[in-house]
């Protein structure tokens, strides 16, 4: 029935706006296939409904008369440069953006609906790049088998229930965070009170739960307080790094530059960090912006990750 719906709904569009002139309701009726066989009274109702519809959806439906001698409005017919979109042009800078942020939903499990938004972009003519984001890849979350569920949770606004470091959790998903290259989400335990939950260390699929309905939205404040515990702790170690001074910006707000000596291009900068695979990834995130040269384990550990990139690019491409 909705299949029907839809095709009815799109050949009226087609009508409307192939018709060099207005359009009576007789001439629809007689034409398209979704009205056929309709008695009058039936017709009538199907075609105002569906004309209501549209306009709803934004389809800008005109009325005008039918014979150009008589000032009767009894037609109808879309008018293209009212439906149509303007050209959509996007900076080599937007276009990165965009295919930044499709790789960041492929990867984390809504594909089709990032290719889907890509492919339309590239129907209307505009250069979406996805190839400019794979610099940035080794910074981007593999795929988060519970990521699916908690989103739809989270826009929903219903609880999920998931295990996690083997207890069973009810928990109101407040926001979704991707943070240091994962993937976290802030919300209310219940019995316990505000968490912060990595996907990655959710044991089996989550489950959304429906007997509460939805929960009531939430405070800025209530974020700001339960987030906090995404905030950096203290760094225990530092890195030296000649960076680009237009390149690897987080880097150069966390470190500070110190005397000695860089590559032509690049400044010297001492970068604190706590976790060693967070400063890899954002190092190799950073590409070209970045070498590494002091501690020599973590330049080692960077250039690694660097090849496995390379190489699985390679794969992907042969």
């Amino acid at each position: 029935m909705a299949s029907r719906k839809t095709e009815r709904l799109l050949n009226l569009v087609f009508c409307l706006l192939a018709a060099r002139r207005y359009v009576t309701r007789d001439q629809i009726q007689a034409s398209l296939e979704g009205y056929a066989g309709l008695s009058q009274a039936a017709f009538l109702r199907t075609f105002e409904r569906d004309k209501d519809e549209l306009r709803g959806l934004g389809v800008p439906i005109e009325t005008g008369p039918s014979d150009p001698l008589s000032d009767e409005a009894d037609g109808y017919r879309i008018r293209r440069e009212a439906f149509e979109l303007p050209p959509l042009s996007l900076s080599v800078a937007e276009s990165t953006l965009v295919g930044l942020a499709a790789t960041v939903w492929r990867e984390a499990a809504l594909e089709p609906a990032a290719a889907g938004a890509v492919a339309k972009l590239k129907a209307g003519g505009v250069d979406v790049n996805v190839e400019r984001a794979v610099a940035l890849a080794p910074s981007l979350p593999t795929r988060e088998p519970a990521f699916a569920v908690i989103w739809q949770a989270w826009i929903s606004r219903r609880p999920v229930r998931f295990e996690y470091h083997g207890r069973a959790r009810l928990v109101e998903p407040w926001r979704l965070v991707l943070r240091r290259g994962a993937w976290y989400v802030v919300g209310l335990e219940a019995g316990v009170g505000g968490r912060v939950f990595r996907l990655s260390r959710i044991t089996g699929q989550p489950v959304l739960d429906d007997r509460a309905g939805p929960f009531a939205p939430v405070t800025e404040a209530d974020l700001a307080l339960v987030g906090a515990g995404l905030d950096d702790p203290d760094p225990t170690a530092s890195a030296r790094l000649a960076l680009r001074p237009d390149g690897a910006g987080a880097l150069r707000r966390r470190g500070r530059p110190v005397a000695g000596w860089a590559p032509e291009g690049y400044r010297l900068y001492q970068v604190p960090y706590t976790r060693e695979d967070e400063i890899v990834a954002e190092a190799c995130a950073a590409g070209a912006d970045v070498l590494v040269l002091d501690p020599p384990e973590l330049r080692h550990l960077v250039l690694e990750r660097l090849r496995q990139v390379a190489g699985s690019q390679a794969v992907g491409h042969g």
